[in-house]
């Protein structure tokens, strides 16, 4: 209706009129229909910058933002409806988030608000701000992003990042931007009935780890996955190398230490020493990422390759615990292990080779 409306004062008026007969009390009594200002807000964000402008805007978006605390339908519908009122509805709900707005940064309230969404164009508003602006942030409050992320759903996740100077007219290569994640590991148990891992109950992870790397994975794990996913995806899906590993790291520049341009390795380059406690989501160190654009190559868990030495599995990547003395030889570090070796700190990138039209 308002898309079809020739001027933005027309627009504003008809918004206007509109929640006015939604709210017809002027005086605003704050414990008013609480649906009522629900349907007010779902108004003022299908109206776009015209509804940013009517004179209710304010009111509504101060009520709706006092009605997302809770775990009532009425307040999971708040959040919702504030996820599409860009900005000040979604910068509000970032800030929860992230728990600027409640005592010691904690706001518990908002995931169990973010895990029951059901509107999925708020979802996706949701995810576009969160993604849009994630690397704005500090690396705590990226977490906390990123959680929420796990909660909605995660796009970013399946992403592959060709490696050039590997391929060949006939044999394209491309590495996964990220390692393997639960959410992607638990599509191939579900599907295959493969045994979980050991740490999953009731073959779930927690819902929040969505978008954490897969761990307690043997190297077999991995490759039966892998399988699997060559079945699924016609591509041909295996374990990289250690060469290919080696150049999704640094590119084919032999000089280059690290996945990043500094000489020095730190927190804020890639999670390890046990600064964090255990693993992260994927895609949140910026700062560590590869010429080539791939993330995680050092730090959050061990990566399994193909390759092994002295009848032991190649990892490569160092993980959450690793210490620093272990990772000062840089991409150039790697752990033995026997194959079945599972353990909290191991998990697996893919390769896939492809064909031109698909790059």
């Amino acid at each position: 209706m308002y898309a079809s409306m020739s001027s933005t004062d027309e627009k504003i008026l008809r918004v206007d009129q509109v929640i006015q007969v939604i709210l017809p009390n002027t005086e605003m009594i704050p414990y008013q229909d609480q649906i009522s200002w629900v349907k007010a807000g779902r108004c003022i964000a299908r109206a776009g910058e015209a509804g940013k402008r009517s004179r209710w805007y304010e009111h509504v978006l101060k009520r709706l933002q006092e009605l997302s605390y809770g775990n009532q339908e009425v307040n999971i519908q708040s959040v919702e409806v504030l996820c599409q009122i860009h900005p000040e509805g979604s910068e509000f709900i970032l800030k929860r988030i992230m728990g600027h707005l409640a005592p010691d940064n904690n706001d518990y309230a908002i995931w169990t608000s973010l895990q029951q969404m059901n509107d999925s164009d708020a979802k996706q508003q949701l995810r576009h701000v969160i993604v849009e602006h994630i690397k704005d942030y500090s690396l705590s409050d990226r977490i906390s992003l990123a959680k929420a992320l796990a909660l909605i759903g995660d796009d970013r996740l399946g992403r592959f990042v060709s490696l050039p100077h590997l391929s060949n007219h006939d044999r394209l290569l491309r590495i996964g931007m990220y390692p393997v994640t639960n959410f992607e590991y638990a599509k191939f148990i579900k599907e295959t009935s493969y045994p979980p891992p050991s740490h999953w109950g009731s073959r779930e992870y927690p819902a929040e780890k969505a978008n954490h790397p897969v761990t307690h994975i043997s190297q077999q794990d991995a490759i039966e996955y892998c399988k699997w996913l060559t079945e699924n995806s016609q591509f041909p899906t295996r374990l990289p190398s250690e060469e290919e590993w080696m150049h999704a790291a640094n590119a084919g520049n032999r000089e280059l230490k690290f996945p990043w341009e500094s000489p020095r390795i730190g927190g804020v380059f890639l999670n390890f020493r046990g600064i964090i406690g255990g693993t992260t989501p994927v895609g949140i160190y910026f700062e560590g990422e590869s010429p080539l654009g791939v993330l995680d190559m050092m730090g959050n868990v061990w990566e399994w390759t193909a390759d092994k030495r002295k009848g032991k599995a190649v990892l490569k990547g160092g993980a959450w615990d690793t210490s620093r003395e272990e990772l000062e030889e840089g991409i150039g570090a790697a752990r033995m292990e026997r194959a079945e070796r599972r353990e909290n700190n191991i998990g697996f990138r893919i390769l896939q080779e492809y064909t031109r039209e698909v790059d």
